[in-house]
């Protein structure tokens, strides 16, 4: 009987202690989430693109040096057909100062270039650098508009005055493969050549070509030119 007791006393200690250690656990405090506050990427303040300003290319205009060939020209059988050609003695209806010219072709716009018996002595430019003087010194960047004094030219002689003589011709080659030309400007006054001024050029069949060159002139010696004739050579 005694034995019996004890195994119950012993079974219930038994089922006490195993409902103990199932039981839920007390809750303990919630733990606390921290955020570390992030910082917002750096932003850079935009830098506004650069304004491009125009280049321009600072260039002294230099007429070409007078050529003089007094020997006889080759005869092709194949010249192309002038279609055009003309002589413009005045470009600007009113005379240019001297000091202006002088600027613009330091080099060549001396005391010995002009019509001087004898040996003259006149170069040309091209149209594209004729383009770029009106540009640089007129106020409309075209013929007749207001010319720009530079300020190296206030207070300094305006004589002589000086103009331009335009020379333009209009081309159809007639050579049935293309070619390369040398087309003389032939200036006359006083019924003989005083210049010559050649240029070369690939002509093409059937192909107009459109060129021309200006010619600085003293307003005083403008109609001592009597015109222009073209020669061809084939290269």
């Amino acid at each position: 009987m005694k034995c019996r007791n004890i195994l119950l006393v012993l079974l219930v200690l038994g089922i006490t202690l195993a409902a103990g250690c199932t039981g839920p656990a007390s809750p303990g405090p919630a733990p606390v989430a921290t955020q570390t506050p992030v910082s917002p990427p750096a932003t850079e303040p935009a830098t506004p693109e650069a304004t491009r300003s125009p280049v321009t290319t600072e260039r002294t205009l230099i007429p070409m040096k007078t050529e003089i060939d007094n020997g006889p020209s080759q005869v092709i059988a194949d010249p192309p057909f002038i279609d055009h050609l003309n002589v413009r003695k005045r470009t600007f209806s009113y005379p240019i100062a001297n000091c202006i010219m002088q600027t613009a072709f330091p080099a060549v716009i001396t005391d010995t270039y002009g019509m001087k018996p004898g040996i003259p002595r006149i170069g040309y430019v091209t149209g594209d650098d004729y383009e770029y003087f009106l540009w640089k010194y007129t106020e409309g960047n075209v013929e007749d508009s207001q010319l720009k004094m530079p300020v190296a030219c206030y207070g300094k002689e305006t004589e002589p005055m000086w103009n331009f003589v335009e020379v333009r011709t209009v081309l159809v080659p007639h050579n049935l493969k293309p070619a390369n030309y040398t087309i003389t400007y032939n200036v006359e006054s006083g019924g003989k050549v005083i210049a010559k001024f050649p240029e070369t050029r690939q002509l093409k069949l059937e192909t107009p070509v459109s060129m021309g060159i200006y010619i600085p002139m003293k307003a005083s010696e403008v109609d001592l030119i009597d015109g222009v004739s073209l020669t061809f050579t084939r290269v």
